[in-house]
């Protein structure tokens, strides 16, 4: 449990690292474009990881929100294509989502 514990550290810390390289851009004024999917690609430190779940939340209209004519306009979709291969797990981010991969250790 403690190698999956370091693992979703450093999942975390490249996510941060993202969002710390978007701030930096920000803070320079320059503008972060959203509109393109972002790549992720993170060495997690034990062999053989297994997605077991990875969900999306995204929407193309940012300010989307929840009516109730449409209560589940913004809502978690299955995120595609996360492979994992020796220690590194690597998927495509939607522009602007929120994303959750949980793993498991092959055995």
């Amino acid at each position: 449990m403690k190698s999956l514990t370091r693992a979703a550290a450093r999942l975390l810390l490249a996510a941060s690292a993202c969002l710390a390289a978007a701030s930096a851009h920000a803070a320079v004024g320059t503008t972060l474009p959203v509109d393109f999917p972002a790549p992720l690609d993170v060495s997690l430190g034990f062999d053989a990881p297994r997605p077991i779940d990875a969900l999306q939340l995204c929407h193309p209209n940012l300010k989307a929100t929840h009516t109730g004519e449409k209560p589940n306009r913004v809502s978690p979709v299955p995120l595609k294509d996360v492979t994992a291969a020796a220690d590194r797990v690597q998927a495509t981010l939607a522009p602007a989502s929120w994303n959750m991969i949980r793993l498991a250790r092959q055995r």
